[in-house]
């Protein structure tokens, strides 16, 4: 009986595959039995192996009929033999002394699990990254909450350890199917974490990782999300097991999480599926309970896949002739307070970033200012509706509100950042120079109106009376002649009746009222 067992799953493996099965036999440790199964390969695998097999005994064939996944555990349960079992991708490879260190780690610090570093070759760009520890870690159960952030990542997949093939560390293929559509290593490997009362990670590092562009972790698959919110909702299971979750290790998997969602957008971006079904796909990740609590945590880290799914979803609703459902929907959740303005008019914010950056914040003031600053410009006024966007966002009881003419914002644009900064007083002492300085003042109607909010809020009267007077000046001389009585018996009854400008006003509509 060999002491480990070692398994290959194989399928169109090419070129990868006769280097990957070297890299076991030429393993310094030799006990080992060698478990390949083809999974009904077209491009020749099968032929290599067998020619492989006939050249070592250890090599054991087993020939599937079609290509089958999610079978290797009962495939397992059949085939191996050995004390402890490890598993090595068909395009992947070891160190010579993979087996021989892992076991002497494993049988010294008496381990069910026994975890290496990885290699991580991305054979598009030619980068080595590396997934290891700079000292080795051994936890018995009772530190497993403690070390979870340092052996988490090694917890993924089911590559690079050496398990135990006792009773207890056993995991049955029910135990793991049906659960994720994507990602069902990590369900594994958290069975595992489940039965193990001993596990260690050591410093080295002996596994060899080929990611490439057409991995299935570059390849949309419908429920992927879904998988996403099982693992995390998994992994906050194991940890309750100990009892409360700290905040450390709450805030690592919302981490966790965040970084599978910033995994899964690019995916959706970079599909076959139409525009509506991508937005679909956002808004469904966006409105979900655990994105919802997740994206409040102020970390780096999150905060990096709110703005690249709020990026996505802007873009995909640019291409849209109308915001439809899902858009809004998904744009009112990530940033309630700016998504009346990105629903109007998505495409301004791919074009200028210095708005996009008051989104991430959903900072409605800062945006109003940089809309602003758009209208006073007079830029992409034929493309958007801007002052539609302003007044989108700006507070139910802004005083700008009266001004619906983007002519306005031009010519009141140091009065409209100070109203907009609520320096009130500022704006009302400007307000006020103007009227007595300008003949003609645009939008009178309108700028009395503000000018009277800002008096009267500012507790004003010397101002209010002032604008009081104005506006029944402004009524008189337009015609409004019973809008104009109306102001001059309020003044009259703020004990303003006796002030020249009253007196004569109540002179002139007199007499067009007599001459009428």
């Amino acid at each position: 009986m060999p002491k480990v067992s070692v398994y290959t799953q194989v399928y169109n493996a090419g070129i990868y595959l006769e280097p990957c099965i070297a890299s076991v036999l030429a393993q310094t440790y030799s006990d080992f039995e060698y478990i390949i199964v083809d999974s009904a390969s077209t491009d020749g695998s099968l032929q290599v192996v067998e020619r492989l097999a006939k050249q070592d005994s250890r090599i054991r064939l087993v020939s599937l009929p079609e290509n089958r996944t999610n079978v290797w555990l009962n495939l397992m349960d059949q085939y191996a033999t050995g004390e402890y079992y490890t598993v090595l991708d068909h395009d992947d490879w070891w160190e010579p002394d993979y087996l021989e260190h892992l076991l002497h780690f494993a049988e010294t610090n008496h381990l069910d699990i026994a975890c290496t570093g990885t290699c991580m070759h991305h054979m598009t760009t030619g980068q080595v990254g590396f997934r290891k520890l700079e000292q080795p870690l051994i936890l018995q159960r009772n530190g497993f909450p403690m070390g979870f952030p340092y052996y988490h990542q090694f917890f993924r997949t089911t590559w690079g350890k050496l398990v135990r093939s006792s009773p207890e560390m056993q995991i049955h293929q029910e135990d793991i199917s049906g659960k994720v559509s994507f990602g069902s290593d990590t369900i594994y490997c958290f069975q595992l974490l489940r039965r193990a009362k001993r596990i260690g990670i050591d410093s080295s590092v002996l596994h060899h990782y080929r990611i490439h562009a057409a991995s299935q972790s570059y390849r949309y698959r419908s429920g992927r999300f879904e998988s996403d919110v099982y693992r995390y909702q998994d992994a906050e299971n194991f940890l309750l097991s100990f009892g409360s979750i700290s905040p450390q290790n709450q805030l690592f998997i919302q981490c966790v999480f965040a970084n599978a969602i910033l995994d899964d957008i690019p995916v959706i971006a970079n599909s076959s599926l139409s525009v509506q079904e991508k937005l679909r796909e956002y808004c469904n990740i966006a409105q979900h309970s655990i994105t919802r609590s997740v994206y409040q945590q102020k970390n780096e880290n999150i905060q990096k896949s709110f703005q690249e799914l709020l990026n996505l979803i802007i873009q995909a609703g640019s291409q849209l002739a109308q915001p439809n459902t899902d858009f809004q929907t998904a744009i009112q959740i990530l940033i309630p307070r700016c998504s009346p303005a990105v629903v109007r008019g998505s495409g301004l914010f791919l074009r200028e970033s210095s708005l996009m950056q008051t989104l991430l914040e959903d900072d409605s003031e800062a945006l109003a200012k940089g809309l602003m600053r758009l209208i006073v410009g007079k830029q992409y006024g034929k493309q958007f509706d801007i002052t539609g966007m302003l007044y989108s966002i700006l507070p139910e009881h802004s005083l700008l509100l009266p001004w619906k003419d983007p002519q306005c914002f031009r010519k009141y644009e140091n009065i409209c950042s100070l109203i907009l900064n609520e320096n009130y007083m500022d704006a009302l002492d400007e307000m006020t120079e103007q009227l007595l300085t300008r003949k003609n003042i645009y939008a009178q109607g309108e700028f009395l109106e503000i000018y009277l909010t800002l008096a009267a809020l500012e507790k004003q009267v010397p101002a209010f009376l002032f604008g009081k007077i104005r506006l029944a000046q402004l009524y008189q001389q337009t015609g409004q002649i019973q809008k104009c009585r109306m102001v001059v018996e309020e003044l009259e009854e703020m004990g303003a009746g006796e002030q020249d400008e009253v007196l004569l006003l109540r002179q002139k509509i007199g007499l067009e009222e007599k001459f009428s």
